[in-house]
């Protein structure tokens, strides 16, 4: 795979890319367990070898499917923050956080990573720095109300744990909580955490 610039990423063949969109659904349907190079191979139509060609490990291929997850999140991230509104960018950093239904494949893939990540060092890498980026681009949102650094950047870690367990409950706990309860309880506790939250 050849490099891109940071915005598009990585430049990825047809055949890359279906295999990469298989293995999203995989992984969604029956978490890491489910992803295998056979399974790829059998679900896509091609060869062992042709999956083993771009990604060699399963490992590899759970990183193939997160880079494309947070590429289309990021990509998304932009269009819905192109007014660069703190308060507008805080809303889609939320909405990307909290997903929209139980079965929202980008939620269950960054799912599947976040566990990974405990026993896995390059899935670990990958994970810290997407968290990484959410976290401080979540702080820049959060400064307009927050004058010290420091305390956005607190205050941006806290609620990234917040939407982190919500979005465990929204997707493994069969209806207990809703996105919609998920984004009344993140805003609730923004608006005890900001002073003239929105």
């Amino acid at each position: 795979m050849n490099d891109a610039d940071e915005h598009s990423g990585p430049i990825i063949s047809e055949s890359a890319q279906h295999l990469i969109d298989t293995m999203i659904d995989l992984v969604s349907e029956g978490g890491f367990e489910a992803l295998s190079v056979r399974t790829v191979a059998t679900r896509t139509g091609v060869s062992i070898g042709a999956v083993q060609h771009h990604f060699p490990t399963k490992s590899q291929m759970l990183l193939g499917a997160m880079r494309e997850i947070s590429r289309r999140e990021i990509k998304r991230f932009e269009r819905a923050t192109a007014d660069k509104n703190p308060t507008s960018r805080r809303n889609a950093l939320l909405d990307m956080l909290l997903p929209s239904n139980p079965d929202d494949p980008a939620a269950r893939v960054w799912l599947q990573l976040s566990a990974r990540a405990s026993v896995d060092p390059a899935v670990k890498e990958i994970n810290s720095a997407m968290w990484g980026r959410l976290r401080s681009e979540l702080a820049d949102a959060l400064r307009p109300q927050i004058a010290q650094p420091e305390e956005a950047m607190l205050r941006a870690t806290e609620l990234l744990a917040l939407c982190d367990g919500l979005a465990v409950a929204i997707l493994a706990e069969e209806g207990a909580v809703t996105s919609t309860t998920a984004r009344t309880i993140v805003e609730g506790h923004m608006a005890g955490m900001l002073p003239f939250a929105n």
